[in-house]
């Protein structure tokens, strides 16, 4: 009686207890549920809740490795890395960065993140440019993201200490150009500038040294 969504919530909710989690995993099948679930499930950040669920399944299980054989056998190991992907980027990637934006950026940050994960991350612009201007992917009339950069080394992982980093603070402004905006298209030090123009992704670029 639980639609997909409702179903995550509740499996995540039940997943930090060691007797419910253990009930779930060898008597209801419930690695598999939540996949099914997650297959069929419309909230965008059921994969988040599907992972957590997965995670501290793992975490609790009596029988080290009964979990991830049951992941295994149930074919289930190409929709785990695709969840993982969309919530956390490519894993194999050790530089930080952490970009904050208006909800109304998100179809559309969400959609990059989503044709990356499938492997054509060398389309991203071309498939996103393409939907915008079909009318299936919304995209803000103006909208702002700032971001936070650190390169591999200059961060700690294990602490979140962040040694060195760099930001960044940007206005999506679609399809504006440098006749509309009186922008230049090249950068320059102390002065914003325009960056993919003519584009659904078109954008002014400052820089966190401006205003001294």
């Amino acid at each position: 009686f639980f639609g997909p969504d409702d179903f995550l919530r509740v499996i995540n909710m039940c997943a930090p207890h060691y007797e419910l989690a253990n009930m779930l995993v060898t008597k209801c099948d419930g690695i598999d549920l939540v996949f099914r679930a997650l297959k069929d499930a419309e909230n965008e950040y059921a994969r988040v809740i599907a992972t957590s669920s997965i995670t501290l399944f793992a975490l609790l299980q009596p029988n080290s490795g009964d979990v991830e054989r049951r992941i295994l056998e149930g074919g289930h190991l190409p929709a785990l890395v695709d969840a993982y992907r969309l919530s956390t980027g490519d894993p194999t990637d050790t530089r930080f960065h952490a970009p904050c934006y208006h909800k109304d950026l998100e179809p559309f940050m969400l959609r990059g993140r989503q044709i990356r994960a499938a492997g054509q991350g060398d389309r991203v612009d071309e498939i996103r440019y393409a939907e915008v201007e079909a009318g299936t992917l919304p995209m803000p009339k103006v909208a702002s993201l700032y971001t936070r950069n650190a390169a591999p080394g200059a961060w700690n992982p294990a602490t979140g200490e962040i040694r060195s980093s760099t930001t960044t603070l940007v206005i999506y402004v679609p399809y504006a150009t440098s006749e509309s905006t009186g922008l230049s298209l090249q950068p320059k030090t102390g002065e914003p500038w325009l960056m993919s123009p003519g584009t659904p992704k078109a954008h002014i670029m400052f820089t966190a040294t401006m205003g001294g």
